[in-house]
């Protein structure tokens, strides 16, 4: 009680308590969220945020401590440093997640988190080397407050650029992929992080130059949102995973899942027309996607995975496995996904005005409503 007593003595204390509650709740909200069965992408983007918040709350908790922790503010401020910088690698891995134009599992390279540890060693053996030389925690502030502000602001500013460079990409992407409609196109909140974050680089500059109300705005304003916007639309899944038209991913006689150029994979085939042998059947992702367009075995209600075992030529593990690597969901998963945007078009048909909302699930392959509401809950966000 003591240490809290202390704490909020502090105005510092005081006003990162706000941004350090939304914090707090968004990352108990984003933890609880992991219960949820998603497909793979969709937890890794949750385990990111949870980080990200996890370093949010530590640096908001020693920034409303220093007053009180002068014996160990060389210690100190190295490792807000190097939070604050992660942070933002952190913010950037979110948004290439969440707008990957590639299958690939890594969305960045891991150099990204290498650098501001190595920054950690420079900047610990420099304020180790120039600590004993200040006097008081004020000569502290005063000796490193500009450095450590300028720093911080271009990391910032860095990361800020690239991820609204990933946006602008995906934006496109998007537009393309459904021809501008933009009731499919749901960026807006991407476009008002980024903004945040310039706000956030212009409150650090004015802080410096002892515009005091800024760091009010701070955490008052600008970080809370940050969390409250990064938290509510993860929640919702309101992102949509679109990949460039650039490869095809294969599924070969042992197992292996390959991604083969559509005009490498397309000679492939041309080569086998002639005298095809009878093992050696490959499952690829065009062919795949195009059976299902064309076939919609999907509207069967009572589809299992053996009834696509003939069609393919292949077994169920391998399938399963295809469709667990290239989608980043099970059959069952997959196949709601098809039933959901059949569902969408049902929905969107004028014929279909005044049906009941349990015909059109039968439509759609459905077996029941409650299967639809559950799958509209808990739907997997694909790239259909």
């Amino acid at each position: 009680m003591e240490l809290v007593r202390i704490y909020f003595s502090d105005l510092n204390g005081v006003i990162s308590f706000i941004p350090a509650t939304t914090a707090l709740a968004s990352f108990c909200l984003i933890f609880y969220s992991l219960r949820q069965k998603l497909p793979p992408k969709e937890n890794r983007i949750r385990i990111i945020l949870l980080f990200y918040f996890l370093l949010s709350l530590t640096i908001l908790f020693f920034s409303g401590m220093f007053n009180i922790m002068e014996g160990i503010i060389r210690y100190i401020l190295p490792l807000s440093s190097m939070g604050i910088q992660l942070m933002q690698v952190l913010f950037y891995h979110f948004i290439s997640e969440v707008t990957a134009s590639e299958r690939k599992k890594q969305a960045i390279s891991v150099y990204h988190y290498y650098v501001p540890v190595l920054l950690l060693l420079v900047q610990s053996l420099f304020y180790y080397r120039e600590f004993p030389h200040l006097g008081s925690l004020r000569d502290v502030g005063h000796y490193l407050e500009n450095y450590f502000h300028i720093t911080c602001s271009l990391y910032v500013l860095f990361y800020a650029i690239l991820s609204w460079r990933k946006v602008r990409l995906y934006h496109e992407m998007l537009s393309r992929k459904f021809s501008g409609d933009k009731s499919k196109i749901h960026i807006n909140w991407m476009y008002w992080l980024i903004i945040l974050r310039f706000i956030y680089i212009g409150c650090m500059v004015l802080y410096a130059l002892n515009v005091t109300i800024t760091s009010l705005v701070l955490y008052v304003f600008v970080h809370p949102l940050i969390c409250t916007l990064l938290t509510y639309h993860t929640l919702l899944r309101d992102y949509v995973f679109v990949y460039q038209d650039i490869s095809n991913s294969v599924m070969t006689r042992g197992g292996n899942i390959m991604n083969i150029r559509t005009d490498i994979l397309n000679d492939l085939k041309a080569g086998d027309k002639e005298d095809p042998p009878a093992d050696n059947s490959l499952i690829d992702q065009k062919g795949f996607e195009q059976y299902f367009a064309t076939h919609r075995p999907y509207l069967d209600t009572e589809l299992k995975i053996t009834g696509l075992l003939d069609v393919f030529k292949t077994n169920k593990s391998y399938l399963s496995r295809f469709i667990n690597e290239v989608y980043g969901m099970n059959f069952r998963q997959y196949i709601n996904s098809w039933r959901m945007a059949e569902m969408e078009k049902l929905l969107q048909m004028d014929e279909n005005r005044g049906k009941s909302i349990g015909s059109l699930c039968k439509q759609a392959g459905f077996g029941s409503v409650r299967s639809y509401w559950r799958c509209k809950k808990d739907k997997g966000i694909s790239d259909i």
